[in-house]
């Protein structure tokens, strides 16, 4: 029966929701993990060199005879101090840093979920953005915004989705060491509004592509990224009953196409406010 068709589709919807909550969770432990070692590791170090410190200075304070401070100090290995905590202090700050970025972007992403879809005009929101959005150098942008159907989703999830996008062709760019373009198109396609972006950067090689999608997963060096940018933009297309798609080639660039259910009629009427009937008034 249908009722029972429906409830299997629930069913495995929610079976894929939990499956790829597991992934991202096995994830973001994984990456967390790995700085949270570095800061284990330097605060023992610290530790035990404060208590070496402190031992030197409790015998220092009881006035010990200078012999037994040169042997403490030997002991200690207090020369060593000021070479090894510089380093330490920076790898634990290094790694408290990371840890706050990895919950910050994660913190993007769960924040998604919880903007309300509406009837949008994406070419406008897509110009707006990017009349905001600074320049590149050896970056140019050439942008194809045509008039649209209203879109079902919501003008700052259009955003950050953008954004994620140019990031990414803006940084392929530059890995490949030439000057570059950046196109941004909008067009309907069926019952559909398709924002494209592309540039003629670096690439992706097959490997890479099939795992561009995965959460914590980048090709960059260690820094500010956290490879959940692409992550983000797929969960907000699944979140506004839209999808995503890209194709790439090693040396010829990348294509990332963003689809966007249009808004029904009565989805695009807003709501209009009552007015009492004249002739209930008293």
């Amino acid at each position: 029966s249908m009722r029972r068709l429906k409830e299997t589709q629930d069913k495995l919807v929610a079976s894929e929701k939990l499956a790829s909550l597991a992934t991202l969770a096995a994830g973001l432990a994984h990456e967390i993990n790995n700085p949270l070692a570095f800061v284990t590791s330097g605060v023992t170090h610290l530790k035990d060199a404060t208590g070496r410190l402190l031992r030197f200075y409790d015998a220092f304070c009881r006035g010990a005879p200078k012999t037994e401070l040169v042997d403490l100090a030997r002991s200690a290995r207090l020369d060593e101090l000021g070479a090894d905590c510089p380093a330490v202090f920076e790898d634990v700050t290094a790694g408290l840093d990371r840890i706050k970025r990895i919950v910050a972007a994660f913190s993007t992403f769960v924040d998604q979920g919880n903007t309300a879809a509406e009837p949008i005009d994406l070419s406008q929101v897509v110009r707006d953005a990017l009349a905001e959005y600074p320049p590149a150098p050896d970056v140019s942008m050439v942008t194809a915004l045509v008039p649209v159907p209203p879109v079902l989703a919501s003008a700052l999830a259009v955003r950050t989705v953008l954004g994620h996008l140019l990031e990414n062709a803006i940084f392929a760019i530059g890995k490949a060491g030439r000057p570059g373009r950046v196109t941004i198109v909008t067009a309907q396609r069926d019952n559909r509004v398709v924002l494209t972006v592309q540039d003629d950067g670096v690439g992706m090689t097959k490997d890479i592509l099939a795992r561009a999608l995965d959460p914590f997963f980048t090709t960059r060096a260690p820094g500010p990224h956290v490879g959940l940018g692409l992550t983000v933009t797929q969960a907000i297309m699944k979140r506004y009953g839209g999808d995503i798609e890209i194709r790439s080639e090693p040396n010829k660039g990348t294509v990332v196409e963003c689809f966007f259910p249009i808004a029904s009629k009565d989805e695009e009427a807003p709501e209009q406010p009552q007015t009492p009937n004249p002739a209930s008034r008293t």
